[in-house]
C-alpha cells in the first residue's frame, strides 16, 4: 500500500499548513486510513463547537487558533484534533485539556510522515498500522459447511400434536 504522506512530501510545493490543507480540499479527499477525517468545513465547525462547549480554566482557549496562528488540519475518528501552523503541529485530545495537548516542533507534512514511518511518539494517537499488516495478521478460519439448510415445511399449529 502506498503511504500517502511519504509520497506527498515530494509533491507539494512547500511545508506550509495551508498548502497541505488545500492539497486535500482541491482533490476532495475527506479521510485517510479510515482514521483521520480531513473535511475542513466539518472538522473546523466541530472543533469550534467543542471549544465553546468545553470552555473552562483547564481546557483549550477559544483564542488558541488565533494566538498560535494555527489551522484545524484533521480530526481522528476518536474525536481528537490535529492543528498546525507552519512550524508546529498540535494534537488536541477530545477532552481539550491543556495539560494533555501534545506539541510537535515540525511542519504538518513532517508530522504525518513521521506517523506513517511509525517514528511519531504520541500518547494520544495510535501507532500507524499499514493495511497489509492487518491482512498478514488475520486469522484464517477453517472451511465451514455452508450448504443451504432445508427445513421441513411448516404445518399448522395443531399438526405437531397429531403425528
Amino acid at each position: 500500500m502506498e503511504q500517502v504522506f511519504i509520497v506527498l512530501q515530494y509533491r507539494i510545493a512547500d511545508k506550509k499548513v495551508t498548502t497541505f490543507i488545500n492539497y486535500f480540499d482541491e482533490r476532495r479527499i475527506f479521510q485517510y486510513d479510515d482514521y483521520f477525517l480531513l473535511d475542513q468545513a466539518r472538522i473546523k465547525r466541530l472543533f469550534l463547537n467543542n471549544v465553546a462547549h468545553l470552555a473552562s480554566e483547564v481546557t483549550l482557549s477559544p483564542d488558541f487558533l488565533t494566538e498560535e496562528g494555527a489551522e484545524v488540519v484533521a480530526m481522528t475518528i476518536d474525536g481528537d484534533f490535529i492543528l498546525a501552523n507552519d512550524h508546529q503541529t498540535f494534537v488536541i485530545p477530545k477532552s481539550f485539556m491543556t495539560a494533555d495537548i501534545e506539541v510537535f516542533p515540525q511542519a504538518v507534512i513532517d508530522f504525518f510522515v513521521a506517523y506513517e514511518e511509525q517514528t511519531l511518539v504520541s500518547h494520544t494517537l495510535p501507532t500507524y498500522q499499514p493495511h497489509e499488516s492487518l491482512v498478514n495478521e488475520a486469522e484464517e478460519l477453517p472451511d465451514l459447511d455452508i450448504s443451504p439448510v432445508t427445513e421441513e415445511p411448516k404445518k399448522g399449529f395443531l399438526a405437531r400434536f397429531f403425528k
